[in-house]
């Protein structure tokens, strides 16, 4: 009403499989399987399995110009008039994240296997930012399981970092000729410049164990991009 329109979701979810698919959001370092004759042993939450997720949206054409609550005529009207607003943006929780094994010891028909728990991966104490990237979880908790033997790990131990992707948008709309509709858009791709991070290196053995050193999957730094688009 008003020109203004809302649109909004959240979503409670969970997600449970016993295997992995490629281009997840979340889940182990492999997308194998560890024991063909126990597949048990793999089921878990997806990795694709979000607790927590909010889309919104909104758009609203300002009060002002010909038509519209407050009318203007002559030059203030093609100053005024015309403009809108948009956004549309997304809240969500980590996705699931589950270790394996850099170097496979089962001597067995098993793709990866997992390491052993032997403490808490979950670091209760307040950190940086900083701190939190460079080691996302205790590495200290898994162990290298013994020679022939599959390690006792879940699949998932644990999540990752939750994202946030809030795009802006400004319109002007143009009209003349009675048919005809320039449109002005400046387009502002997340627009608070937040980054949002990646899973952390899930391979235990390598030096990198528990660091996160990339994105998570479509986050970009800032973008500002304009454009006209012509109705007809």
């Amino acid at each position: 009403g008003g020109g203004l329109q809302v649109h909004s979701n959240y979503t409670w979810a969970k997600g449970i499989d016993d295997c992995e698919a490629r281009n997840e959001l979340g889940g182990g370092a492999g997308n194998a399987y560890m024991n063909v004759y126990n597949r048990r042993l793999d089921r878990g939450l997806s990795g694709n399995s979000i607790s927590h997720r909010w889309i919104a949206s909104v758009s609203y054409d300002l009060p002002f110009g010909k038509g519209r609550r407050v009318e203007f005529s002559g030059l203030a009207h093609h100053v005024l008039g015309g403009w809108s607003l948009g956004y549309i943006g997304e809240l969500r929780t980590g996705a699931p994240w589950g270790p394996n094994e850099q170097t496979n010891r089962t001597n067995a028909f098993s793709p990866q296997n997992r390491p052993n728990v032997v403490g808490d991966p979950k670091i209760t104490r307040s950190r940086t930012r900083h701190e939190k990237i460079q080691s996302w979880f205790d590495t200290a908790a898994f162990a290298q399981p013994p020679q022939f033997v599959f390690g006792d790990a879940g699949r998932i131990s644990g999540y990752g970092p939750g994202a946030a992707a809030m795009d802006l948008s400004i319109l002007k709309d143009f009209r003349f000729l009675e048919r005809f509709t320039l449109q002005f858009r400046a387009e502002m791709l997340n627009f608070i410049n937040r980054p949002s991070f990646g899973l952390p290196n899930l391979s235990r053995g390598q030096a990198a164990f528990g660091r996160i050193s990339s994105l998570a999957p479509g986050n970009e730094a800032r973008i500002v991009q304009f454009g006209l688009h012509l109705k007809f």
